[in-house]
């Protein structure tokens, strides 16, 4: 895991998720991606637009322009490889035209001044097979080398993340797997806990038995108990599409934790 990209934008969660990224890159030895998106407004991607939408798009041009050179002057003093790509368009459709060669991209939690669809954003990318780190706005830094808590339900998204998170989890000073009213029977999170042990991940288990609160409540509870730097999910076990309409352990993970939170699938 060594390519990390990051939305920049002018937005309130800009500066966490910048933030976050280069702690992430430095981490990991690794190279980031600054992928700066300057949104296009649905109208005029179907060729029809008033003259208000024309100039919300120059305005947010012009928005763009001075934070892409503020940003790139931050970037030629920040220790890390680095590059920038400039796109218009769709975010989520952006960020995954440029995610090809791409570890693990860097965005926002919660729904964030500037961006009110965020949390579709994030749950477009990871839908489409991306490794994500969802930064809550108030988020100054990422000690990647703090404790972790990994929500495990023995589904293929929790086992895929695992999978992809392993050189993550290594630089851990602690990994704890949540595991909800023995959820995951075929794959428990035992037989995880031996897989991390074969990366050299010392991973303890740890079951919550009780079945009225969803896990998610579990997961934050155990968060704040294990002091976690992020928490660790696999995403959309279940139809996105019912967890928009009936709520989900994905999506309310997304918007209401104050934790940073890796989501793969």
């Amino acid at each position: 895991m060594k390519n990390v990209l990051v939305l920049a934008h002018d937005d309130v969660g800009g500066e966490a998720r910048l933030q976050c990224a280069l702690d992430l890159t430095r981490a990991l030895g690794g190279h980031l991606t600054v992928l700066d998106v300057t949104r296009v407004p649905v109208p005029l991607q179907d060729y029809y637009t008033t003259a208000g939408e024309m100039c919300a798009f120059i305005d947010e041009q012009e928005r763009e322009a001075k934070n892409a050179t503020r940003l790139k002057a931050r970037m030629e003093i920040e220790d890390v490889s680095w590059e920038w790509i400039d796109a218009t368009g769709v975010i989520a459709d952006c960020i995954r035209n440029h995610a090809a060669f791409a570890d693990v991209i860097v965005l926002s939690s919660h729904s964030v001044e500037g961006i009110s669809d965020m949390v579709g954003i994030v749950s477009d990318v990871v839908e489409g097979g991306e490794l994500v780190f969802a930064i809550p706005p108030g988020i100054s830094r990422l000690a990647v080398t703090g404790p972790v808590v990994f929500g495990w339900d023995g589904s293929l998204p929790a086992i895929a993340t695992l999978r992809r998170a392993v050189p993550l989890l290594k630089l851990a000073s602690s990994v704890t797997l949540v595991n909800v009213d023995g959820a995951g029977k075929a794959h428990p999170p035992e037989e995880a806990a031996r897989y991390l042990a074969r990366h050299g991940v010392r991973a303890t288990v740890e079951r919550k038995p009780d079945g009225i609160r969803s896990p998610d409540f579990h997961l934050l509870d155990a968060c704040t108990e294990h002091r976690a730097v992020y928490c660790a999910i696999g995403a959309y076990g279940h139809s996105r599409r019912l967890q928009n309409w009936f709520g989900g352990v994905t999506r309310r993970m997304i918007e209401e934790s104050e934790h940073p939170i890796l989501l793969g699938r």
